[in-house]
């Protein structure tokens, strides 16, 4: 990989090869530290007799694995439910009531033993949707009879809202006690870490590693010292307490070590108090999906203040409220798990898909949206955006104009993956949006724009160090931007398009074959194909 011979991702001439990670020491504990020169620097990833072969620094921080992200913790096919209920189109009138009781009466239907109640199939024909249609039960698919003008169309009415929301109700609740991580280090990358004590623990149980974010650690990154906005909108420091918390299955134990099913996308120091606790989730769903359909938002457009959208909600992830451009959204995923949305044709919306906090092992595949657009503005929505974990977006493909077309957002617990998406039109741009998202793969992404992985400083209400261990590989742009947080990577392989410079005191990141794709050609396909092996 990188050259004929097969070797590793070595610097070529013209190859430029960030620093890494700034030597950073938290509490007397180990944080990485820069390569000497770019003779001394990792070879992070290389090809090797057919296997992939991992590169590590002193500390064993390494590329993540980005292989479960996917319906069923990735390399699952999405099952063929059958049609357990039908209904028609009608004449006219909000259609959303009818087609809620229909979703309501299968929920009432017992589950089979792949956890299905069935398809409710709306044949061809005009939905007119003035609310939002709940898919809050587990086994139930949202399924039209095609993306085409004689298909299945849901035409949305009314001010910008949510069409169709998949998920059920709450969040994780701690069950039983939380033990102390005791690893003095545990590198980006682990799947397994060491506890106080495990022996309530077993292979299957549900559980949430969670590592906060204290004050010495911001104040390593710059976060408790954004600078001012020049337009003096106000902006928020970091605080002691944000956290990410990784949802994750044990997949075996032995003594105090816990071995987990998917990769953490964040280093982890003793000192950082890093914790896992079991989870009880009651009112999340399982198994649910929407498919082989279209949807026009154009009427959204339409509406008063759409493209002047109010103000801005308070806390860690604000939002803008007020029925604008920020509200026009076709379908949102949370409090659900093992979920996919397929074969979904859209226009006029300028949010497409949000993942929210607590979905996690979502497949989104085979999206084709067109007009996502809001018109001139310097805070534009986003069409794909992530905020939980494991989940993959591929082959979606969309133009507009100012779009973030593919982004995560605040305090992202990895990993996520975006592959073989297209974004077409003016203004268009993608990568990590605020405050940490983590363990994100762009993978042979196209965009007629830039992807940029950075901080951001005092943008937005001060999203800071938007992203971190975040994986450019074989994209195109017209150009692209990626930096290293003083205790993190960012990496791109292979991306074809110009190279911007970091900004002001923000170290560079790792940049290897800039302009000439690498091998293999699909991280992600080659990662799963390691895991099944």
């Amino acid at each position: 990989m990188g050259n004929s011979q097969g070797g590793g991702l070595r610097p070529e001439s013209g190859f430029v090869l960030g620093c890494g990670l700034m030597a950073v020491v938290l509490l007397g504990l180990p944080r990485p530290a820069a390569p000497k020169s770019k003779q001394s620097a990792v070879d992070w990833i290389e090809m090797r007799d057919q296997h992939l072969v991992y590169g590590a620094d002193e500390h064993g921080n390494r590329i993540p694995d980005f292989s479960t992200a996917g319906y069923g913790g990735g390399g699952v096919l999405i099952p063929e439910v059958p049609v357990r209920a039908t209904l028609d189109p009608a004449a006219a009138g909000n259609d959303a009531p009818r087609i809620q009781a229909a979703i309501d009466a299968l929920a009432k239907q017992p589950a089979d033993a792949n956890g299905f109640r069935g398809v409710l199939l709306l044949h061809a024909g005009t939905y007119r949707i003035a609310g939002t249609v709940l898919v809050n039960a587990s086994g139930i698919v949202l399924r039209g009879a095609g993306t085409d003008d004689h298909g299945t169309i849901l035409v949305a009415q009314g001010s910008p809202h949510t069409v169709v929301r998949v998920g059920g109700t709450g969040r994780w609740e701690r069950d039983g006690t939380q033990r102390a991580i005791v690893d003095e280090y545990v590198p980006i990358g682990a799947d397994t870490v060491t506890v106080d004590d495990a022996r309530d623990v077993q292979v299957g149980d549900r559980v949430i590693v969670e590592w906060a974010m204290n004050a010495a650690w911001i104040h390593a990154v710059g976060m408790d010292r954004i600078p001012p906005r020049k337009d003096g909108r106000g902006i928020r420091q970091w605080e002691p307490g944000m956290s990410l918390r990784f949802d994750r299955r044990v997949a075996g134990v032995q003594g105090n070590r816990v071995r987990l099913d998917a990769a953490l996308t964040n280093a982890m120091t003793r000192g950082e108090a890093a914790t896992l606790w079991k989870y009880k989730f009651a009112g999340r769903v399982a198994q649910a999906g929407v498919e082989n359909l279209r949807s026009d938002g154009t009427a959204f457009e339409k509406s008063k203040g759409f493209s002047d959208p109010e103000f801005l909600t308070s806390g860690d992830n604000p939002q803008f409220v007020g029925g604008g451009y920020f509200d026009s959204v076709f379908v949102a995923f949370d409090s659900v798990e093992d979920a996919w949305m397929r074969n979904v044709a859209l226009t006029h919306y300028t949010g497409l898909v949000k993942v929210d906090q607590f979905a996690r092992a979502i497949t989104i595949e085979d999206v084709n949206a067109d007009h996502v657009e809001t018109g001139f503005t310097h805070a534009p929505p986003q069409a794909f955006s992530l905020a939980g974990q494991q989940t993959l977006v591929q082959r979606c493909n969309l133009t507009g104009a100012y779009s973030h077309a593919w982004a995560t957002q605040a305090r992202v617990a990895g990993p996520n993956v975006f592959r073989q998406c297209t974004a077409k039109g003016e203004k268009m741009d993608a990568g990590p949006h605020q405050r940490w998202g983590t363990g994100t793969l762009y993978e042979q992404l196209k965009i007629q724009g830039r992807i940029a992985i950075q901080n951001r400083g005092n943008m937005g209400t001060g999203h800071g160090w938007a992203g971190a261990n975040n994986v450019l590989w074989n994209c195109e742009a017209e150009s692209y931007l990626v930096e290293s947080p003083p205790v993190a990577y960012n990496w791109a392989f292979g991306t074809k398009g110009s190279v911007e410079g970091p900004g002001p005191g923000n170290p560079p990141g790792i940049v290897v074959s800039p302009g000439k794709h690498v091998l293999p050609e699909s991280l992600y396909e080659e990662q799963l194909r390691g895991r099944k092996r």
